[in-house]
Parts: structure tokens; C-alpha cells; sequence
């Protein structure tokens, strides 16, 4: 890859836990452990989920942050489905929670509850990839209680990141031994 990195004005001074570009425009979200969430650009809505088990909203434009929902334990995944309107988020309570973002807060609810706690999760189009120890399952979010491709994983170690590639055409996987 060649090309110039950004410079931010204010450098993150604490570790960053995640990094999302915005899904239509090439605005920046940083999220890190000082507790704050940085945008760069212009985008109008965010949301996070974190060690509190909470799920928020940021209303950019004007500042304000409501919770609109909440795990029973950490969160440590979370995404937005344009296709559905949904804020799906996964969390150690072995839980997958979606909340329609277009409804009040409190109006999300529990899709599916697992085995093990959830490592990553990636969404693409109407699909949901989520990864647990070494296992994957791909679900269509229109029916995610039936996962249409479970498997296990050829690595020996917890997976800890994983991508779904467009359409469900396949996915990448990463643990901490590579």
C-alpha cells in the first residue's frame, strides 16, 4: 500500500479499541480507552457499545449521548446494518442483541444466545459473521436464528478477529499465534 497517513491535530493519548470507517462517506470513527469517541468528518449519528454493557447513541450534530440499550456483560462487538436499520451488538453474556435505530431506546432485543462468548462479528449486506473460540457462523439477518454456514475454524487458538467478505462469498479469520 503506498499513500500519505493522517495527521491528526490532537494525537489519542490512551490505547485505541476500535477504529470504523463510515459505511457511505470516508469519515473516520475512533473509539479508545480514555472513554472517548472521536469522528472525523461529518457524519451526524454514532454509536458504541463498551465494558459497561451498554449500547449509546451520539447525536454528533448536537452533542447529546443516550443509552438505548444494555448487555448483561461486556460488549465487545458491535455493528450497523443499513439493510435492516439495526445497531447489532455481541458481548461475553453470550448474547447477540440488535436495536432498531430508528425506534426509541430499550426497543432491542436478544436474536440468539450461544455457547461461548462472542470474539468478533462482522456484517455484510443482509449477512452476520460471528466468530466464538474457533468456531464461525454466517446468518442472514432476516432469519439470524437459523445460521445457514457453521463451521470450525482450522486454527488451534481462539479466533479474535474475522471478516465477512461481500455477499457471503467466504470470510477471513485471525488469532494471536497469526
Amino acid at each position: 500500500m503506498s499513500g500519505t497517513p493522517l495527521k491528526f491535530e490532537t494525537p489519542i493519548q490512551d490505547a485505541i479499541s476500535r477504529i470504523r470507517f463510515a459505511p457511505t462517506s470516508h469519515n473516520l470513527l475512533i473509539s479508545s480507552w480514555d472513554s472517548k469517541l472521536r469522528l472525523y468528518d461529518n457524519e451526524t449519528a454514532a454509536f458504541s457499545a463498551g465494558s459497561d454493557g451498554c449500547v449509546r447513541r451520539y447525536d454528533l450534530d448536537s452533542g447529546i449521548c443516550e443509552t438505548i440499550g444494555n448487555h448483561d456483560d461486556i460488549a465487545t462487538c458491535i455493528g450497523y446494518s443499513d439493510e435492516t436499520s439495526q445497531v447489532i451488538i455481541a458481548g461475553l453474556d453470550k448474547k447477540i442483541y440488535a436495536w432498531d435505530a430508528r425506534m426509541e431506546k430499550g426497543k432491542g432485543y436478544a436474536f440468539e444466545s450461544l455457547d461461548s462468548e462472542v470474539t468478533s462479528m462482522s456484517l455484510s449486506g443482509l449477512n452476520m459473521m460471528v466468530t466464538m473460540r474457533a468456531s464461525i457462523l454466517m446468518c442472514d439477518l432476516r432469519s439470524p436464528l437459523k445460521p445457514f454456514e457453521s463451521k470450525d475454524s482450522d486454527l488451534k487458538t481462539t479466533i479474535i478477529c474475522g471478516s465477512a467478505s461481500p455477499h457471503a462469498k467466504g470470510f477471513a479469520v485471525g488469532s494471536a499465534d497469526g
